[in-house]
C-alpha cells in the first residue's frame, strides 16, 4: 500500500506544474510507496502533456486524471475517491513541496501508530518582492514530549491554528472517506470548508514542526487577490453558508471541535468582512450584505455571533471612515510590531 498520495487539482497549470512535480521525485524506495496524482480539471493548455512526462519516466507514482471542469472542489472530490495513499495531501498546481522534508514526513507517517490528520509546518513565497519572501509558519506543540493530540488539546491554547489550514493538513484516506463529505464544484475558496469540517471530527491529530508545503503567494492573479475576491464574493458566502450549515452537527463531534470550529468561523468572517467594507472602493454598496451576514450568523450561533460582533463593529467603523485595504494592511503590520 502507498504511504501517501500526493493531489494536485490542475487547471492550465502549464507553467508551474513541472517545478511542483520535480520537486516529488524521491530516491526509488520511496517513489515506491509515494503516489501524485495529476486531476487534470479541463485544461486547455499543455498541463496533461507535462503531466505525462512523469507518468512515463515514474509509471508506478505518477498519474493523470483527466475529467471535466469542475473547480478545484472537485479535483480534490476526483482525488480523493482515485487515492491508494494511507494518507493524502492536496497540493495546487501553482505550489510545491520540500523534497526533503516529504522523505522524512512519509517516513514519520509509516513509522507511527496511525492519526485522523496531520498538522505541519509550511512556508509561504511572496513573489511580489524580489526576491520573493519567505516566512515559515510554523507549529509550537504543547508539549516537546508529546507528538499527537486531541482537538481540544491543541484548542487549549494559540499553538497550531496557523497551521490548521489547506497547506498544514493532511489527512488520513480511510478517516476523510467514512465521511462522506464532498468539496462543493464550481467554488472558489472551499478550502477554507475543506479544513474545517472534517478536521472537526478528528479524534487525534499529530504534530509535526517540518516544512513540507511551499505556498506561492503575491500573484495578482491569484483567488486571493484583492479583484478576484470582489468578483466572487459570492463564492465566499456559498462556502460560508456551507460552514455555517454544519453547526447543528457540532454536538456530535470530539470535545474542542466546537472552539475549533468557531476559532475557524470567526477568521473566514473576518476574511469576508474585509472584503465587503474594506476592499470595496465603493464603501456603501455592500454595508447592507455585511450586516445580514452578521444576523445570519446570529440566527444560527449566538457564541459565533458574540465573538464575531467586535471585529464587525471594527470593520463598519472603518468603512465609514473609507479606510482602503493599503492603509487596512499598514494598520495592521502596525499592530503586530507593537504585540511583539
Amino acid at each position: 500500500m502507498k504511504i501517501l498520495t500526493l493531489i494536485l487539482p490542475t487547471y492550465n497549470a502549464q507553467k508551474f506544474l513541472d517545478k511542483g512535480l520535480t520537486s516529488m521525485i524521491l530516491p526509488a524506495e520511496w517513489m515506491e510507496k509515494l503516489e501524485v496524482i495529476v486531476v487534470n480539471d479541463g485544461s486547455t493548455d499543455n498541463s496533461a502533456e507535462v503531466a505525462q512526462q512523469y507518468v512515463d519516466r515514474y509509471p508506478g507514482t505518477f498519474c493523470i486524471l483527466n475529467k471535466q471542469n469542475g473547480g478545484h472542489g472537485s479535483g480534490i472530490n476526483a482525488g480523493v475517491k482515485a487515492a491508494n495513499g494511507r494518507y493524502f495531501k492536496v497540493i495546487d498546481a501553482d505550489d510545491w513541496v520540500d523534497t526533503d522534508a516529504l522523505m522524512q514526513t512519509m517516513q514519520i507517517l509509516e513509522q507511527e501508530p496511525p492519526v485522523d490528520a496531520l498538522i505541519q509546518s509550511y512556508r509561504t513565497h511572496d513573489i511580489s518582492t524580489t526576491p520573493a519572501t519567505v516566512k515559515t509558519i510554523a507549529v509550537a506543540p504543547p508539549s516537546q514530549e508529546q507528538t499527537v493530540y486531541s482537538l481540544e488539546e491543541l484548542m487549549d491554547g494559540p499553538y497550531c491554528t496557523n497551521c490548521m489550514t489547506f497547506h498544514g493538513l493532511t489527512y488520513r484516506t480511510d478517516f476523510y472517506r467514512n465521511q462522506h463529505y464532498d468539496m462543493p464544484e464550481h467554488v472558489f475558496y472551499e478550502d477554507q470548508e475543506y479544513s474545517t469540517i472534517p478536521l472537526c471530527r478528528a479524534q487525534t491529530l499529530r504534530v509535526l514542526d517540518l516544512p513540507l508545503y511551499e505556498y506561492r503567494i503575491g500573484d495578482v492573479n491569484q483567488s486571493v487577490s484583492s479583484a478576484s475576491m470582489l468578483k466572487r464574493l459570492d463564492h465566499f458566502l456559498t462556502v460560508e453558508r456551507r460552514m455555517l450549515a454544519f453547526e447543528p452537527n457540532l454536538i456530535d463531534c470530539p470535545d474542542g471541535a466546537c472552539a475549533f470550529w468557531e476559532h475557524k468561523m470567526s477568521k473566514f468572517l473576518t476574511d469576508i468582512y474585509r472584503v465587503m467594507l474594506i476592499r470595496s472602493k465603493d464603501k456603501r454598496i455592500y454595508r447592507n450584505a455585511a450586516e445580514n451576514l452578521t444576523q445570519s450568523v446570529r440566527a444560527i450561533s449566538e457564541s459565533l455571533y458574540q465573538r464575531i460582533l467586535p471585529k464587525y463593529e471594527i470593520f463598519k467603523k472603518l468603512n465609514r471612515l473609507h479606510v482602503s485595504d493599503r492603509m487596512f494592511t499598514f494598520m495592521l503590520r502596525l499592530r503586530r510590531r507593537k504585540s511583539n
